[in-house]
């Protein structure tokens, strides 16, 4: 939430509020565009963002799991080569991740780094904490061999001197720079905070946090759906498309009414032939009329006749 007339302890006073309610990252359960190249090894930083993304549909080993909920940090970095030439801070934002208190979990393993000094709940409540961060160059990925400066997860230090044990003297951050986003408490001020006007030069959107979480599975109904509508809010113009294309499934479900509709139909015609089939019977009858000579028989075939019929023929034809 990047707010002007709030200070970072009242952003905090928020976080702790919402992490009364919020799972104990400490326990655990079983179970980007425009970046710039950055020298490998240590920088002094801050995290300066935690924006929550709503749920998304998740992957592991090529295999579709369900939807979690995911966020976004960011880091101010300072150091040669690292903040910029006019003294303030480079941003970076590392991978989005979803949250997840398995043992296992990339989430939980950085959760534990971040809070060494075991006094948060969770991420949020990490807003404004110093560390020595390592930045990493490695390819873009397996298919790109582009090289990009990443933050290792695993590599995170609290901010001392590991020879006298001093605490590094890393700057504060702007209070402009933070920013922070709670899934189940948004408010106006901490959306507009995210809104990024432009492209890169990639043709993609700059916008791209809050586009992703209009495309969150679980926004429809939420907090935010609630507060946006309420609010009179228009949507990014980008993100209107995300939002339409999970709908656009349900517009041909609106035919399957329709293509069962025939169906009875189908039944209707079959109707029909029962009376068809007792007709043919009768129609056979007709060639027993030579027989009428035999005046004592004559009588005695009309009267078995149709009670034979309605008992055999109609239950053959009948569509059951």
């Amino acid at each position: 939430m990047s707010i002007e007339s709030m200070s970072i302890a009242a952003l905090l006073a928020q976080a702790n509020a919402a992490a009364e309610t919020s799972d104990d990252m400490n326990e655990a359960v079983k179970g980007g565009s425009g970046a710039r190249l950055l020298p490998e090894g240590y920088a002094f930083g801050r995290l300066v963002e935690y924006v929550e993304l709503g749920k998304h549909p998740q992957e592991f080993a090529g295999v579709a799991k369900g939807p979690a909920l995911e966020v976004q940090l960011a880091f101010a970095l300072w150091g040669q080569g690292y903040q910029n030439d006019d003294g303030t801070p480079y941003i970076m934002r590392p991978f989005r991740f979803a949250v997840s208190r398995n043992e296992k979990a990339r989430a939980f393993k950085l959760f534990k780094a971040l809070n060494w000094k075991n006094t948060a709940k969770t991420f949020a409540q990490l807003l404004s904490q110093a560390y020595l961060v390592k930045i990493v160059n490695q390819a873009k990925s397996k298919t790109d061999a582009t090289i990009v400066s990443r933050i290792d997860f695993a590599g995170f230090l609290p901010p001392i001197d590991p020879v006298t044990k001093a605490p590094y003297n890393i700057p504060d951050a702007d209070p402009n720079l933070y920013k922070l986003f709670l899934w189940d408490y948004p408010s106006k001020t901490a959306w507009d905070s995210m809104y990024v006007e432009g492209k890169f030069d990639d043709g993609n959107s700059k916008n791209f946090n809050q586009e992703y979480i209009l495309s969150a599975t679980d926004f429809a109904g939420s907090a935010l759906d609630l507060l946006l509508s309420a609010s009179g809010l228009a949507l990014p113009t980008a993100a209107v498309a995300p939002p339409v294309a999970p709908a656009a499934p349900s517009v041909p479900v609106a035919p399957v009414a329709p293509a069962i509709a025939p169906t009875a139909p189908e039944v209707a015609p079959t109707a029909p032939l029962a009376p068809v089939a007792p007709v043919a019977p009768v129609a056979a009858v007709a060639p027993i009329a030579p027989q009428l000579p035999v005046l004592p028989v004559s009588p005695v075939l009309p009267s078995v006749m149709p009670a034979g019929l309605p008992t055999t023929y109609p239950s053959d034809n009948l569509p059951f």
